[in-house]
């Protein structure tokens, strides 16, 4: 039985000697043990790193950082499972021959390895365990910005029951980049504090909560938030059901928020629900049986460190005295705390923190230790006896010297609680980059643990190893259906045995009963049940060994009459408008209903994706009843084009059809439609489509372009001065630069798709002079330079009036003459461009290349600005 000597503790005052019933002798004790002396059962000394490198990862330098912990859980044998992070072996990982993944990892009670299971996913940043701790909850992106929520089974495999094959994709952007996660008495998930949505809510089956605040969010209220997420949040639930919110807002103000269980905020707690701390740094907060709250407090740089406690109003009802004890044995004096602070209720009277303790020497020496305290919750006095006699200070406050927990956020991934033994445990992630093995990749986290209530002797294990039922499939209607047989290992000792929903054998014999019982290490076990009544039912029935759960499911046959309905009830896609050219673009989401048996999936000039998540395909399949869909495709080329994607489930049609922009929209007024410009609203830049799917780019460095458009040469009224055996493979371009000062000098740069071949010259046009070479013009490659003078050089209409008017164009020496004197060209090329057909009108495939090439630019460009 566990000793309760602790929880019996009275309340005293700061100054009072408390006799209590903690001296016990242990074997390896010579001396009254206290709670707050560290459990040498662990490791031999009470705190250890629990280290763990993947089975199939060879030892190599690849790294000197430490993998963080998300989420721990100390069991009822007082073994730990820790949701981590690790590197695995990647052979087609490019320049990388290791990948990150999520893994849970099981230690013993005495710090030793036991087992991992290594899921699929890569990019976690918070994690929660179940109550029972036999499945977690992970947060995370599968890619940038698309973030989903999954639950986990302990060998790292998905748990499909949950949302879509055991995945919630945040399409409606609910999960905030770095979250905090709880599961509430109900098993609901909470996640929060996303800077617009707030505190959001999920059902134990994974689906959104549409009845907790406004469609499953409370919203952020009033607080002011920037545009990144802020990291440090934490939700605990009180026992009136309330749920009180910790996070930060754009000035990194810590802020409680209070909500009640529909998700509404209380305006009663604080200013209209919300409480501003006034304390720069604010560490975990912990629910109190008046339904108020505490946390721990501390200024910038980690001094006057305090406990508050506020009632459910949001006053301040009492705080500590300042966390502060020098080590005066090794010669170390407090500097302050670190953020990572931990602070746990051990009963209806008292409460445990632990904090990092920064130290140093009279020549400054650092260190960093673990700071144990243990308050009394209706004035948060010390409670004196938890370190009576294990120091000269007597203050309810310890220092041990031990691995030191990672302090560098508000929300540091750590657990504090208390074991099944009575012992408390403090366990998460830890600063070991100094390690050797670290860069070998190891992945190391702490484990601290105090005596508390224990009497230090070690623990019977009475927890087995996992254990599962394999499931029975196509039973007969109301018939009694038993499992196979399991071996129950990895207990020390007789463990209890329990069920819901069936009856059980021990030794698998004819004696079957549903009374609660014991089993010994490596018997057997089988269940039974009776099936269903109704055709292709499923029943459960779950098994509990030492606190360890397997189900076993039975699910009766098919209905031989049965014809399943396959054609499901219409669904729509909303068309979409002004979307860009060649842009992927996504449909809504719809919802396939009224089908009772997966329907078949196609689509035609696109491609789907159940549950909308970025895996697309075009490949046919299959879909169930309220899968949701979407359907995707590339926009069409041009201004005014649609694109059209069929999508047909179980025969029914649905057409999702989108249109690119307006041809008729110059937002910049260069004359180039916004729908094919690349710099649409940048009239010193512009691109011109030359045919053929070829391109070429015009920028002025001062002034906007105006009217620009191609002239072809053989359309020209003024053939006089027209280089014969030339050719305009280009044609000219024509253009006016406005808003320049009279008299400016400005550099116009043509940027041309290849080369231009030697012997190239530069003609200026006009309907007076018709052609005259442009003798200063510079040609570099596949560019031409052009300094042009308003009413002067490079000027058609001659007049300093602020605008230049140009229609300029590479002449290129033909293959039938040698042109002359010619010029002396730009550099060699190996391609001489063909002549400009009469029309712009190409193939299919030169107006993709085109298209794409814009795309490309206009990327490239929205980048650069």
């Amino acid at each position: 039985m566990r000793n309760t000597s602790l929880l019996n503790i009275k309340h005293m005052s700061a100054g009072m000697l408390l006799s209590c019933s903690f001296l016990f002798v242990a074997p390896h004790a010579l001396a009254s043990n206290t709670p707050s002396d560290l459990d040498v059962s662990l490791a031999g000394s009470g705190s250890t790193l629990l280290e763990y490198r993947h089975s199939g990862l060879e030892p190599d330098i690849f790294r000197d950082w430490n993998h963080p912990a998300f989420a721990t859980y100390v069991n009822n044998d007082g073994s730990f499972t820790i949701v981590g992070a690790t590197d695995i072996a990647c052979d087609d990982c490019g320049d990388f021959t290791t990948e990150r993944k999520m893994v849970i990892v099981r230690f013993a009670a005495d710090g030793s390895y036991i087992g991992e299971g290594v899921t699929d996913s890569s990019f976690l940043t918070a994690a929660a365990f179940s109550h029972d701790g036999n499945k977690v909850i992970g947060a995370g992106e599968v890619s940038f910005n698309n973030r989903v929520l999954r639950k986990f089974n302990l060998d790292g495999s998905l748990d499909t029951s949950f949302a879509d094959g055991g995945s919630y994709a945040d399409i409606d952007q609910r999960l905030p980049t770095v979250p905090a996660i709880f599961i509430d008495r109900e098993n609901r998930i909470l996640v929060s504090f996303h800077r617009e949505k707030g505190l959001s809510r999920f059902l134990p089956d994974g689906t959104l909560d549409t009845s907790f605040g406004v469609d499953g969010s409370t919203g952020a209220g009033t607080l002011n938030y920037a545009s990144y997420e802020n990291p440090g949040a934490d939700i605990v639930q009180s026992d009136d059901g309330h749920y009180y919110a910790l996070t930060k807002g754009v000035s990194g103000s810590p802020y409680i928020l209070k909500y009640d269980e529909s998700g509404q905020i209380v305006t009663t707690f604080g200013n209209s629900g919300i409480l501003e701390m006034q304390e720069e740094h604010v560490h975990r907060i912990v629910a109190l049986p008046d339904n108020g709250v505490a946390t721990i407090t501390s200024n910038y740089q980690g001094q006057q460190a305090k406990v508050l406690r506020y009632n459910s109003d949001g006053e301040l009802e009492a705080e500590s005295p300042v966390i502060a004890q020098n080590s005066s044995d090794t010669g170390y004096i407090q500097l302050g705390v670190g953020q990572g602070g931990q602070i746990y209720q051990v009963n209806d009277e008292h409460l445990l923190t632990a904090i990092t303790w920064l130290g140093r020497t009279a020549s400054w020496q650092m260190t960093t230790r673990t700071l144990f305290a243990m308050w009394n919750i209706d004035d948060l006095t010390p409670v004196l006896s938890f370190d009576d006699g294990a120091d000269d200070n007597n203050n309810g406050i310890r220092v041990h010297d031990v691995f030191g927990f990672d302090s560098s956020n508000p929300l540091t991934n750590q657990q504090l609680t208390q074991d099944a033994q009575g012992r408390f445990v403090l366990i998460g992630h830890t600063v070991a980059n100094g390690q050797d093995n670290i860069e070998d990749g190891v992945a190391s986290w702490a484990v601290v643990r105090l005596l508390g209530d224990s009497d230090g002797e070690p623990v019977v294990d009475t927890t087995p190893d996992a254990f599962e039922f394999e499931p029975a499939l196509d039973m007969a209607l109301s018939s009694t259906v038993t499992s196979n047989a399991v071996t129950i290992l990895g207990i020390e000792a007789a463990t209890l045995v329990s069920i819901t929903g069936g009856e059980y054998s021990i030794g698998c014999g004819g004696s079957f009963t549903s009374a609660e019982g014991n089993i010994n290490n490596e018997q057997t076990i089988c269940v039974r049940h009776t099936s269903a009544n109704d055709w292709d039912t499923e029943t459960t029935t779950t098994l509990n060994v030492g606190g360890v759960t397997a189900d076993f499911i039975s699910r009766t046959m098919f209905d031989p009459d049965y014809e399943p309905d396959t054609t499901p009830e219409p669904f729509n896609f909303e068309p979409q408008s002004d979307v860009p050219v060649l842009e992927r673009v996504v449909s809504n989401t719809v919802t396939i209903t009224g089908i009772d048996a997966p329907a078949t999936i196609s689509v035609s000039n696109g491609d789907y994706s159940i549950g909308c998540s970025d895996e697309l395909t075009n490949v046919a399949g299959e879909i169930d009843n309220q899968q949701t869909v979407c359907v995707s495709h590339v926009s069409a080329f041009g201004c005014l084009a649609e694109t059209t994607t069929v999508l047909t489930v179980g025969g029914v049609q649905a057409s999702f059809t989108s249109t690119t922009l307006d041809d008729s929209l110059d937002s910049d007024g260069d004359g180039i439609s916004d729908c094919i410009d690349t710099s649409p609203y940048d009239a010193a830049e512009a691109s011109l489509n030359l045919g053929g799917g070829n391109t070429m780019d015009i920028a002025t460095d001062n002034g906007e372009f105006r009217d620009i458009e191609l002239i072809d040469p053989e359309e020209t009224s003024n053939q006089e001065g027209r280089p014969e055996n030339y050719d305009f493979p280009y044609s000219l371009v024509s253009y006016e630069v406005v808003n320049l000062n009279p008299g400016d000098s400005i550099t116009v740069n043509l940027e041309y798709p290849a080369n231009l071949p030697a012997g190239t010259r530069i003609f200026k046009y006009s309907d007076d002079a018709g052609y005259v070479e442009f003798e200063s013009a510079v040609i570099n490659g596949n560019q031409v330079t052009l300094t042009l003078t308003d009413g002067g050089e490079g000027d058609a209409d001659g007049i300093e009036n602020g605008t230049i008017v140009d229609p300029v164009g590479p002449a290129a020496l033909s293959d039938s003459g040698d042109g002359g004197d010619g010029g002396d060209g730009g550099s060699n090329n190996e391609r001489t461009p063909e002549k400009r057909s009469k029309t712009f009108l190409g193939s299919t495939s030169l107006w993709l290349l085109l298209g794409f090439t814009l795309l490309a630019r206009r990327r490239f460009l929205t980048k650069r600005s």
